[in-house]
C-alpha cells in the first residue's frame, strides 16, 4: 500500500505500508544551490530547482517472532535518516531512477536497502514519470566496461612482453657478432 501527498512543489510525502503494519515514510523537500555539498545527487543536474528526499522514517514491529526471532522487544520503534544528509537529488520536474543498490543507514542496526527505483515526488503531470536522471551507482561497475578494461589491459602486458623479448634477443644476437 503506497500514499503520496505534495504541498506546493516544495514539500512531499510518500508513504509506503508493508507486511501488515510496517511503514516507511519518506519526507522530499526542494533543495537549493547552498545545501547541494551535503545532498548525493544523481547524473550532473542542473542548476534548476532540485528536490531530495531529506528525511526517512521507518516504523516497525519489534515484536514481530517473524523478523526478530531472538527479540525480547515489544511494540513499535521508529528509526529516522541522518538530518544532514540528502539522498535521491534530481531536478523538479524530472524522475529519479536507480537500479543499483543504495544502502540508507538509519541506525547502526537498521540499514535500509533500494534498489530498481523510480520515484518522482514533485512536478508530475498527468500521472506520468517526466525526464529521468540516472544515479551514477547505475553507470559504475557494468560488465561491458570491466570486460572492455580488462581487455586493454591484456592487450597491452602482451604489447610489452613482446617488444621486451624482441629488444632482449636483437641486443644478444649483436653481442654474438663482436666477437
Amino acid at each position: 500500500d503506497s500514499q503520496s501527498h505534495c504541498y506546493d512543489n516544495k514539500t512531499a510525502f510518500i508513504t509506503l505500508k508493508f507486511m501488515t503494519d510496517w511503514v516507511i515514510q519518506m519526507v522530499f523537500a526542494n533543495v537549493n544551490d547552498s545545501s547541494s555539498s551535503k545532498v548525493e545527487t544523481a547524473t550532473a543536474a542542473s542548476d534548476d530547482e532540485k528536490f531530495a528526499m531529506s528525511k526517512m522514517l521507518f516504523t516497525y514491529n519489534a515484536g514481530d517472532s517473524r523478523m526478530f526471532p531472538d527479540t525480547s522487544g515489544s511494540g513499535y520503534l521508529t528509526a529516522m535518516s541522518d538530518p544532514k544528509k540528502s539522498y535521491f537529488a534530481t531536478d523538479v520536474g524530472n524522475s529519479y531512477s536507480c537500479k543499483a543498490i543504495s544502502n540508507l543507514t538509519l541506525t547502526n542496526e537498521i540499514v535500509v536497502s533500494v534498489s530498481h527505483m523510480k520515484l518522482q515526488p514533485m512536478g508530475i503531470e498527468d500521472g506520468k514519470f517526466s525526464d529521468e536522471y540516472t544515479c551514477t551507482a547505475d553507470y559504475i561497475g557494468t560488465p561491458a566496461v570491466s570486460i572492455a578494461v580488462g581487455c586493454s589491459l591484456a592487450a597491452l602486458i602482451i604489447i610489452v612482453l613482446v617488444a621486451y623479448l624482441i629488444g632482449r634477443s636483437r641486443q644478444s644476437r649483436r653481442r654474438y657478432q663482436a666477437i
